[in-house]
């Protein structure tokens, strides 16, 4: 089925009530999002500035170094930091229903089959659409911070903001699988290059992300099935590694072909705090609010600046390039 899209003004003709148990179907996935904590202050760092920056001290490499007896002091040597920035981006949607089409809960379609004494279930069409649009934030939100592509336009009223996803966000710990089938190989190659360049140093917080076909490979690649006459089949959720155990997520919105190995211990959600510059009230990071009043309607705005803060990428890597058929 086709996803059903109203433009502009719900209104009587435009968007038919029908009867029966209301079902809501449809890919949806927040496990990325879950794991980086809630759509709250709590569950995310505020940032005052639409660009936020992340510094990055890395440590040399171990030396065997000897001094000489009595020598003079050394040479000086300082440690310097480099920083990486990222950018929020901009959700914002607006709905509205006219008022007879709120007051007209129960007129139904004249394609609809009605059936005694059983009703419209929307009875407020106004929250429900609110609501529907605060479900497809979520999901959304949840796609945007693994895929997105960076992007800081010098004049964001042209072009959009878009902040840098974990999966382009990873350049140094990459192994290209070239089409082939995901193997061990490939997993074992991706963890060392990871433990070698040193990641893998919060293993308690370390989790594979991975779509449908990918972990059904999982499985078959480290399951061990139970000798049982009435269960059969496994389910991988974590791996056993050289370098500690590694959770498995199964992700939605994971690229079919890739695998991506996240340190959530470096990452997190980032918020613009938006406020009323006329009262000082805070209106959050994630709100609704009414449109101005022009007519015979009730009209909002849905609003959100997020990103992903996704800390040092080399304490991230990726599989790429993996066959999914």
């Amino acid at each position: 089925m086709a996803v059903v899209t109203v433009s502009g003004l719900a209104t009587v003709a435009g968007l038919p009530n029908y009867v029966g148990t209301l079902h809501l179907v449809g890919a949806q996935s927040a496990a990325f999002m879950t794991l980086l904590g809630n759509l709250t202050p709590e569950g995310g760092r505020i940032v005052n500035a639409v660009e936020y920056p992340a510094q990055i001290q890395e440590l040399p490499s171990a030396a065997n170094d000897a001094a000489l007896e009595g020598a003079d002091a050394p040479t000086l040597t300082e440690w310097g930091r480099t920083q990486v920035t990222n950018v929020v981006q901009i959700w914002h949607k607006s709905y509205g229903v006219s008022y007879s089409w709120q007051a007209a809960a129960q007129q139904v379609s004249a394609s609809a089959s009605p059936v005694a004494n059983v009703p419209n279930p929307v009875t407020d069409e106004l929250s429900w659409q609110r609501m529907n649009h605060i479900r497809h934030f979520k999901n959304s939100a949840n796609y945007i911070l693994l895929n997105s592509t960076y992007s800081n336009p010098s004049n964001a009223a042209s072009e959009a903001r878009r902040t840098r996803g974990l999966v382009s966000a990873i350049t140094t710990n990459a192994v290209a699988a070239g089409n082939n089938p995901l193997s061990d190989t490939y997993i074992n190659s991706l963890l060392k290059t990871m433990f070698d360049n040193g990641a893998l140093q919060n293993i308690d917080q370390t989790f594979m992300l991975m779509n449908s076909f990918q972990k059904q490979k999982i499985s078959a690649i480290y399951g061990l099935a139970p000798r049982d006459r009435n269960i059969g089949g496994v389910n991988i959720d974590t791996i056993e590694t050289d370098f500690g155990r590694i959770g498995v997520v199964l992700e939605r919105h994971m690229p079919q072909g890739t695998i991506v190995v996240a340190d959530m211990s470096v990452m997190g959600l980032v918020f613009l705090l938006i406020t009323d510059p006329d009262t000082g009230a805070i209106k959050g990071v994630f709100f609704t609010e009414p449109l101005a009043k022009t007519g015979s309607s009730y009209r909002e705005q849905i609003y959100c600046e997020f990103g992903l803060d996704h800390g040092p990428e080399m304490n991230h890597g990726k599989l790429t390039g993996l066959a999914t058929s």
